[in-house]
């Protein structure tokens, strides 16, 4: 019984809590104390994982001066261009050796950028730059590639990506790993 109602009390405490979330709970860019990413993409094994492929360097400079970074794979014959944004840990140079040849094997092209103030890309990020920068990336794209954009988005960039969704006319939206409840 005394368990019990000790329970019940630790319980109805804990609803009288505060929590305190902003966008340093979910935003965490590079810093000078952490280790930096892996070396720079190895653009021969990519090359020779992709032979038929062409890899190009995008280079984005927003209003505010940031450069905002990234690569394409353009594939001949390609069915659509899909344009993924990552999570929060997510860097050209850690992951795209994995990521891009996993995409383009499905005959898409595919367009990554290194979040403002990650990897590649100069700037803070905060929340509403991602937003903005989202969307400049993909009126970038799809400039290249008019109304074959897929928009893919893997944890944090889940948000990112059905934030461009809505507000152009991307193809199709693909969420991955996005959150399942309000503590995550």
């Amino acid at each position: 019984m005394r368990t019990l109602v000790v329970s019940v009390g630790l319980i109805a405490l804990t609803g009288c809590t505060t929590i305190q979330l902003g966008e340093r709970n979910f935003i965490q860019a590079d810093r000078p104390d952490r280790p930096a990413p892996a070396q720079p993409i190895n653009v021969q094994t990519l090359r020779a994982m992709l032979p038929a492929a062409s890899l190009h360097d995008e280079r984005i400079t927003t209003a505010d001066g940031a450069t905002l970074r990234g690569i394409t794979v353009r594939q001949p014959g390609a069915l659509a261009t899909v344009l993924y944004f990552g999570g929060n840990a997510f860097h050209i140079d850690q992951h795209a050796g994995e990521l891009l040849p996993a995409l383009a094997a499905c005959h898409v092209n595919v367009t990554i950028f290194d979040y403002r103030g990650y990897g590649r890309s100069s700037g803070v990020p905060a929340i509403a730059n991602m937003k903005d920068d989202a969307l400049q990336i993909f009126d970038h794209v799809n400039a290249d590639h008019p109304g074959t954009v897929l928009v893919h988005g893997q944890s944090l960039g889940s948000f990112v990506a059905a934030y461009v969704a809505q507000q152009r006319p991307a193809r199709a939206l693909v969420l991955e790993s996005t959150t399942t409840n309000v503590r995550d």
